[in-house]
């Protein structure tokens, strides 16, 4: 004789909803989190069929790779990234990608991609060198390369591979990169300075770009060497955010920059006060949000 266990149906019903509590949702637009790693750059992009994760690291904020970073992208169910993007090569913009692209990570990188105006730099060399160990492809950008992943088009404006005359400062190494997403515009800066600034607002087709830029992540974490008057004028973005450490050292941001931003009408996410921030958007509408509340993001 058969016997039917009780509650068998309504079991099933239960389980159905915790899996569908559980399970992520699939993603239907592009989002990008400016994630809170202390005084560095973390950017996470993703849209429907890709993930991609601009720098990621920190000077203030220990195995910001397997205590943050990781973590992070597991609850986003990514276990695959399909374009790490290293803006230049000082620490707190690549120690936890470092971790990320070793052996000890649960996290696949399948395309790394690095700044082509670095080459010959020992830190780029060593990325290479991981990147390699884990079957990961490596890439070099300059000006007018481009990354498409789904709706999303990265476009580099800056800089040129330097290798006649490569700079010793890495900063000068920074990619310069539009993303855009349908009628969504954003500029990633890495911690380019006021020299990148005037070479790109010195070229008319560069500096036509800037002006439909709709967010801008403000240069070297608000430091006074970049976002200049002109710079900010040329670009009139609705959205800046600058990620930076709570009490950091370098003082960041600069009062300067702020102050510039706030008589543009700018308003401004800042990862210090407002944690990780979040962008939505189907490629017209743009929504926001933030880890912490604050009562005046502006």
């Amino acid at each position: 004789m058969i016997r039917r266990a009780r509650g068998t149906a309504k079991d099933l019903i239960v389980i159905c909803i915790l899996t569908l509590i559980l399970l992520p949702f699939p993603v239907r637009d592009f989002r990008v989190t400016f994630l809170d790693v202390g005084q560095g750059d973390g950017i996470f992009l993703r849209g429907r069929g890709f993930s991609i994760l601009a720098d990621g690291g920190s000077s203030s904020v220990s195995d910001l790779g397997e205590d943050r970073l990781e973590p992070f992208l597991k609850s986003q169910a990514v276990t695959e990234v399909d374009y790490a993007i290293v803006s230049h090569g000082d620490q707190d913009h690549i120690n936890g990608l470092e971790y990320l692209l070793g052996a000890e990570s649960d996290i696949r990188i399948r395309n790394l991609v690095l700044p082509a105006a670095g080459r010959g730099d020992e830190i780029y060399e060593e990325l290479g060198e991981l990147a390699a160990d884990q079957g990961t492809q490596v890439f070099w950008m300059e000006t007018g390369d481009r990354i498409e992943a789904g709706n999303l088009t990265l476009v580099c404006l800056y800089p040129e591979d330097s290798q006649d005359s490569p700079s010793e400062e890495r900063n000068d190494h920074s990619l310069v990169i539009r993303c855009d997403y349908g009628d969504f515009h954003l500029l990633l800066t890495g911690d380019m300075s006021a020299e990148g600034e005037n070479a790109i607002l010195s070229e008319s087709d560069r500096k036509r770009q800037l002006a439909e830029i709709s967010a801008l992540k403000i240069a070297h974490h608000g430091s006074a060497t970049a976002s200049g008057e002109e710079w900010l004028d040329a670009i009139s973005p609705m959205w800046a955010v600058i990620s930076y450490g709570k009490n950091n050292r370098y003082g960041h941001p600069n009062a300067r920059v702020v102050e510039a931003l706030t008589e543009r009408n700018i308003t401004v996410f800042q990862t210090a006060l407002d944690g990780a921030v979040t962008l939505r958007t189907d490629g017209k509408t743009i929504g926001w949000s933030t880890f912490l509340a604050r009562e005046n993001p502006d």
